[in-house]
């Protein structure tokens, strides 16, 4: 509660960040697309993704970045909504004026780092339908809500709230038990993702910590 009070009090600008936004806007975009196929190949049992031939993959991502580029350049400033990008990198409507602010007050390159890891793994989520794999509704459902969780979380770390760096930590040691269970992967991928899901934990727990002490001494100023 103090560090909203805190943001709300002493929020500053900030210098733009359209190419970061744009960056998790396409990969944002991208994973909604997978998350839509992947609700459709669940409930026919046809994998479409898998069918699509190459020069329908380059298309489809060229037309998705395509978007966002036009979007950033000539239409993010009138339109009256933030986009999930915009939103994780700092831009808020005052006045109907669409603004860059800094919630944090500090230097965000802690943040933006577990914001641009989680792009990236936001990129891989749907990587087994590539392979032809078809998930179960169990499946299926427990995917879509972690990846609304790790969403809602990286809106709230953005916005200032340490929670949402709390419930990324939860989630990575929790992977450890997905890699393990999920027979779609590998042996090796299953030991790697391990590995990669304990540093990712314990990057995170470091950018907790840091920020924590920032704040406190935010707060003491």
């Amino acid at each position: 509660m103090e560090n909203k009070q805190f943001n709300k009090s002493r929020v500053v600008k900030s210098r733009p960040h359209p190419i970061l936004a744009g960056f998790i806007d396409f990969y944002m975009v991208n994973l909604v697309i997978g998350s839509v196929v992947s609700i459709f190949n669940t409930i026919t049992g046809i994998n479409i993704y898998y069918e699509m031939n190459i020069t329908g993959a380059v298309i489809l991502t060229v037309l998705i970045l395509g978007g966002v580029i036009t979007y950033y350049l000539f239409y993010s400033k009138k339109v009256m909504f933030l986009s999930f990008g915009e939103f994780l990198t700092g831009r808020r409507i005052e006045r109907n004026i669409k603004v860059w602010t800094n919630p944090f007050n500090c230097n965000r390159l802690g943040i933006f780092v577990v914001i641009i890891i989680n792009m990236i793994m936001f990129a891989n989520e749907w990587d087994s339908i590539s392979r032809g794999y078809i998930y179960t509704f169990t499946g299926l459902i427990g995917k879509l809500i972690r990846i609304a969780i790790k969403a809602y979380a990286l809106k709230e770390f953005s916005n200032r709230n340490l929670n949402g760096l709390i419930i990324l930590i939860i989630i990575s040691l929790l992977s450890i038990i997905g890699f393990q269970s999920q027979g779609v992967f590998p042996d090796e991928m299953k030991k790697f993702g391990t590995y990669f899901s304990l540093v990712i934990a314990a990057f995170y727990t470091v950018i907790y910590i840091i920020y924590t002490l920032i704040f406190k001494k935010q707060q003491i100023q």
